[in-house]
């Protein structure tokens, strides 16, 4: 029996938002929502088109690249286990090249890195099956700048059962592919605020690195099992610290949902003493939206309706199954 390693998915998933955010890929975002749709970037701005059917479409799209990366999981998994006794030295081998491609990372080292492949079909494909098959050219052509990223989650999903594996792939990819699903929905609000995304690149860019070598490290020290069994055990332990003191544990994650809920609005309300009296100001709708979900959450959590802890319990020791 072996221990599912669920903390991998949040791994994976992560590292598909820091994908979106490269500077390969957020500054294009409206290129590629245009592209996905058959739109001009006037039909987008001023919002010609049907919301429902660029919502579609960008989810046909996501599907596409998510296709191409669970295959080239999937056949490098069967090359890794193949490989029977060598792979110790797989390992090694795999562990190493993500640790410098982390290194890389954060001190652009690699010159051969640098060259892009990216598809720019000569016409929008008119089609969901046009849609598709772009979103799978995405994925085999993308530029290098998520290839780092994608190479630690390959190796990471190579190094563990079937199942696995192809879900670490499937849940990169929905990190990646949920925010374009999201700038579908609300792109003209949404896109306003990329540009303040763009002020973090750099910071983005050590964060991915740091994230790759320590994906390296597991791999190469081969304790991806022993960080699985981590999760596992903060699992029990948090169910059993429930049974014993539920209102506390309440509390806490009541006090978490309210904070986080608030604090958008709190910085918002900073902000607003500072501009000048008299300026209209809109009301932030997203932020107020935020606040009534987070504040639903609490009232469920103090409730007893909703169960944080037995929920992330059981979510860290759902993984008791057996490779594939």
């Amino acid at each position: 029996m072996g221990i599912g390693p669920n903390i991998n998915l949040l791994i994976s998933f992560g590292a598909g938002l820091l994908s979106f955010l490269t500077p390969c890929v957020l500054p294009l975002v409206p290129a590629y929502i245009s592209l996905i749709g058959g739109l001009t970037f006037q039909d987008i701005k001023n919002a010609r088109y049907k919301k429902s059917s660029l919502v579609a479409r960008s989810l046909v799209f996501v599907a596409g690249f998510t296709v191409v990366f669970v295959l080239m999981g999937v056949f490098l998994w069967g090359a890794f286990h193949l490989a029977g006794p060598l792979t110790s030295v797989l390992n090694i081998v795999a562990g190493s090249v993500v640790i410098l491609l982390g290194l890389n990372v954060l001190f652009d080292f690699l010159s051969f890195l640098k060259r892009e492949k990216r598809v720019s079909p000569a016409a929008k494909p008119a089609t969901v099956l046009g849609v598709f098959a772009v979103g799978m050219a995405m994925g085999a052509g993308w530029s290098p700048c998520i290839g780092p990223l994608l190479g630690g989650i390959i190796a990471l999903s190579a190094s563990g059962a079937t199942f696995w594996g192809v879900a670490n792939l499937a849940s990169y990819s929905l990190g990646l592919g949920l925010p374009f699903v999201a700038l579908a929905l609300a792109f003209v609000p949404v896109s306003a605020r990329l540009d303040k995304i763009k002020k973090h690149f750099n910071a983005l860019r050590i964060a991915s690195g740091i994230l790759l070598i320590l994906i390296g490290l597991l791999i190469l020290l081969g304790q991806l099992a022993g960080l699985s069994a981590a999760t596992f055990q903060i699992g029990f332990s948090l169910e059993n610290a429930y049974r014993t003191h539920p209102w506390g544990l309440r509390a806490v994650f009541a006090s978490c949902y309210f904070a986080l809920g608030a604090l958008p609005m709190v910085f918002w309300l900073v902000r607003l003493r500072k501009r000048e009296a008299g300026r209209k100001i809109p009301v932030p709708a997203v932020r107020i939206v935020w606040l009534s979900l987070l504040t639903a959450l609490t009232v469920l959590e103090l409730s007893g309706i909703l169960q944080s802890a037995l929920f992330f319990s059981t979510w860290l020791t759902a993984g008791e199954i057996s490779p594939l």
